[in-house]
């Protein structure tokens, strides 16, 4: 069923995710309300929002939510997997639904902060804090059969905050984050085949950072955004230059403070940076830097309404796609069209899932309660062929009621199904 809206909730631990695939189709990934906190997936179709598989496909809540695309268009989804202890978990969708990539939970303790970046052999790779009594750096990758750990576990200084991971075009992972043992200011590693070694020098930001996200540039030169405490609270970007990180620009060059920087880079490698702009009444800005200084994309302040969880991408075209959290904790997705931006669909406020979504749920819900009941039904039938204490005819009265029993609930699961078809049939 395709909806013109999605309902979810706005938190430090829920971040959207967007990803544009070669038909310019944009794909967005949140945590559900409707749906118990659970990830979904939906594209757009042209007419409206559509869900990618099933909704809710996570096995329990989700936090920390990251998409990536390979080049096959296949989705993949991170996130920390609070049906799993708070671990890690990877999923895909193989073009019918979502799967899990090795195994649930495959990291070795809770994370926080997860990440993924898909390589050109299509390998994830995902970047998180944890595993351990301090939260620091870890990276795995999914190596066809397993998730094997990049280099040493725990390869930080320290607690390492709001890790983002890339990929080079010769597959070698680069992380940024937040790094407390230097005060809070930002640091870059790289893995260089053998060990994780530092790019440039650790904590080069002037102060503490905050929402620290990277991008990488055709030239493999990475970039990072994020909240600059050196510089006011206001957006800065800088860039390895192959000895030292540099300003890209003017530091903090934002009219006020922000709040949930995002950068992508274009095909012509010019930085595009989305954030909440305070001094726009906590609306949707975007910038770009032109080659001289930092300039509007469209307004300042362009969003109907104030926005969080702001994130960024980059269509083939260098269209730009933002998405985020409006006032009614709806997602919203806008692209610019050249001269100003537009809403991606026709969103509006709902608190509940679709009916649509309500009839997948179901469905799914009664194939799981069939599947237990058939095993305690094969199991108990069993257990009364075993049991000694029964007389012959109290084994068979009570393996009438049982089969009775079985047979009202699949008839009950036929009778929804029906319904549901009818449903689908009206729509």
């Amino acid at each position: 069923m395709v909806t013109d809206t999605f309902q979810v909730s706005s938190s430090d631990t829920s971040s959207l995710s967007i990803v544009i695939d070669s038909n310019n189709i944009p794909y967005i990934a949140y945590q559900d309300t409707g749906y118990e906190n659970r990830v979904s997936v939906s594209k757009y179709t042209g007419l409206g929002w559509e869900p990618v598989g099933e909704p809710g496909f996570s096995a329990g809540a989700a936090t920390y939510i990251s998409m990536a695309i390979d080049k096959n268009d296949s989705l993949y989804v991170a996130f920390v997997d609070a049906a799993n202890y708070g671990k890690a978990t990877v999923m895909q969708y193989n073009g019918v639904e979502w799967v899990i990539v090795g195994n649930a939970g495959f990291s070795a303790g809770a994370v926080g902060y997860t990440s993924i970046a898909v390589d050109s052999y299509n390998m994830p790779y995902v970047a998180f804090d944890g595993d351990g009594p301090v939260f620091k750096a870890t990276v795995m990758k999914f190596n066809g059969s397993n998730w094997v750990t990049v280099g040493s576990p725990g390869f930080s200084a320290g607690n390492a905050l709001f890790t983002s991971i890339v990929l080079d075009s010769f597959n070698m992972p680069y992380v940024s984050y937040e790094d407390m043992p230097y005060s809070y200011k930002a640091t870059v590693m790289k893995f260089n085949g053998t060990n994780w070694t530092t790019v440039g020098s650790p904590g080069f930001s002037a102060g503490g950072v905050n929402y620290i996200t990277m991008a990488i540039d055709s030239n493999n030169t990475p970039y990072v955004a994020y909240q600059d405490s050196g510089n006011g609270a206001k957006a800065t970007v800088m860039k390895f230059n192959g000895a030292n990180w540099v300003p890209v620009g003017t530091p903090g060059f934002s009219a006020g403070e922000v709040f949930f920087p995002s950068i992508a880079i274009d095909r012509n490698n010019i930085p595009y940076v989305v954030y909440q702009d305070i001094e726009s009444r906590a609306r949707v800005t975007v910038m770009k830097f032109n080659g001289a200084g930092w300039e509007n994309v469209g307004n300042a302040g362009f969003s109907p309404s104030t926005a969080s969880d702001t994130t960024i991408a980059l269509d083939k075209n260098n269209t730009p796609y933002i998405a985020y959290h409006d006032v009614s904790q709806n997602v919203i997705v806008m692209k610019y069209t050249g001269t100003s931006w537009e809403t991606v669909g026709c969103p509006i406020s709902s608190l509940q899932p679709s009916a649509g979504a309500f009839v997948l749920r179901i469905l799914a819900d009664e194939a799981q309660i069939i599947r237990c009941l058939r095993i305690f039904f094969c199991r108990t039938l069993q257990e009364l062929a075993a049991e000694r204490c029964l007389s012959t005819e109290r084994k068979v009265n009570t393996a009438g009621e049982l089969i009775g029993a079985a047979a009202q609930k699949e008839a009950a699961l036929a009778a929804v199904i029906e319904a549901a078809s009818k449903f689908s049939a009206s729509q």
